[in-house]
Formats: structure tokens, C-alpha cells, sequence
């Protein structure tokens, strides 16, 4: 399987509520809520080719739209196949309107009479519908200006939250079998500073693949952020 084919079943996916970072142009990181997706495998018969096709719409947050000063928060990424082969997807920002017109006043529809350049993905990352929702938490409760030791602490808190609460990964299995009732507050009483680090190596990617660098998994860190969790959830 291509590159461009594994882009393409990643995102062919992808659910309402999904999280989607991409790397595009002159755009980096440019962080999507996932509104849907539409997706049609290619077949071949006797006569030919019945091509494939790829559309996903998303939209951005008002902050990322003004700050490039695009006209909308939609966004479109779309694929098509060439003789059964997926051709690299491309995504399109509301960069301008589109025709004559200048403001959202002057559309039929301000939500499609929109335009933008078809920039092919350099790269992504997918946030399933579940795991978005405890990174877009964590995300508001940290902010900008936050130290970055708190940051680190609510992420990791998040992701702690979305294994426990998801049934996610080895750590909480092996958890599991050994106690009667799982919880989360169980979970952070079990785990030693080891755990956790495994825990975060497991399923911190799926919650924050873009800020893995955040993460800083030495022991004494790791014991602190153990405690400051046990703490706070007790």
C-alpha cells in the first residue's frame, strides 16, 4: 500500500467529531473538526473503471480562520482515483470567496461559495472522535499562557482520563485483571511511575500526536505528575 493509499483508508475513516492535523503549503498544523465524509471505493469490470472518490468536509476554529485570514472556517479534502490508483489528497481552505462576491451577505450560500488553492497534504494526524474529546478539553483548560509543567500535567491527566474511561491499551488491561472493580481513581493507585511512562507510550500519541514533545518521561517527573494526579482526583 502507497502512502497516498494509507492517507486515503486513514481518513475514509474518519467520523463526525474526529480531529484532523495537517501539514499543507504555506499551513502547518492546521487543526480540523471532522463534519463528514463520503467515500466510494474504485471497481473495474469488463468495460472499465468506476473511478473512486474521496470527500471529506471539516472546519476549523474561528481563531485559525482569522489568523490566515480566510473568509469561512470550512475546509474540504478530497481524493480521486486515476485507473483504480488514489492520486495524493488535497485539501482546500476558504482563502477568498469565490466569483464577484466579497462578504458572506453576498452569497446564496457562505458555507460553499467559497474558494481556495487544492494544496496536497504533506502531512497528518488523526484524532479519533473519542480521544478528541478529552484533547480538546485539555486544550481549553490549558490555554497559551500556562507554564508548561501545568500543560504537561493536564494532558497527561487527559490522557489517563481517555485509557480509564475508553478501556484503552495494555496497561489498563493488565489493571484489569488484577482488581475486581476498575476505576479510574483505582487505576491511579495501581500504577507505579513505570506504568504510567508505558501507559503514555501506549496512548499519549492518540490523544496529542502533535505534541509528543511535550512529554518528559523521566522518573522524577513522572513520580511528581503520578502524585499531583493521585491528589487531584482523590
Amino acid at each position: 500500500m502507497t502512502a497516498d493509499e494509507e492517507l486515503v483508508e486513514e481518513l475514509a475513516g474518519l467520523v463526525p467529531g474526529a480531529t484532523a492535523i495537517v501539514d499543507a503549503g504555506e499551513y502547518e498544523d492546521v487543526e480540523m473538526m471532522i463534519e463528514g465524509v463520503q467515500y466510494l471505493e474504485p471497481t473495474r469490470d469488463t468495460y472499465g473503471w468506476d473511478e473512486g472518490e474521496l470527500y471529506v468536509t471539516a472546519t476549523v476554529d474561528q481563531e485559525t480562520a482569522g489568523g490566515y485570514g480566510w473568509v469561512m472556517c470550512e475546509v474540504s479534502i478530497v481524493s480521486k482515483t486515476d485507473r483504480g490508483e488514489w492520486r495524493p489528497p488535497t485539501v482546500e481552505f476558504a482563502e477568498e470567496w469565490a466569483g464577484n462576491i466579497s462578504s458572506a451577505e453576498e452569497a446564496d450560500d457562505p458555507y460553499t461559495d467559497w474558494t481556495g488553492e487544492q494544496l496536497e497534504i504533506q502531512s497528518s494526524h488523526i484524532v479519533t472522535a473519542e480521544a478528541t474529546r478529552y484533547r480538546r478539553e485539555a486544550l481549553r483548560a490549558t490555554g497559551p499562557v500556562r507554564p508548561q509543567s501545568m500543560r504537561r500535567l493536564v494532558m497527561i491527566d487527559a490522557v489517563v482520563r481517555y485509557v480509564a474511561n475508553e478501556g484503552r491499551g495494555d496497561v489498563w488491561a493488565a489493571y484489569e485483571e488484577d482488581v475486581e472493580e476498575a476505576s479510574l481513581s483505582g487505576l491511579l493507585e495501581w500504577l507505579t511511575a513505570e506504568g504510567l511512562v508505558r501507559l503514555l507510550e501506549e496512548e499519549f500519541e492518540a490523544v496529542f500526536p502533535d505534541r509528543v514533545e511535550m512529554i518528559d518521561c523521566t522518573q522524577r517527573v513522572v513520580r511528581d505528575v503520578l502524585h499531583q494526579l493521585r491528589y487531584f482526583r482523590s
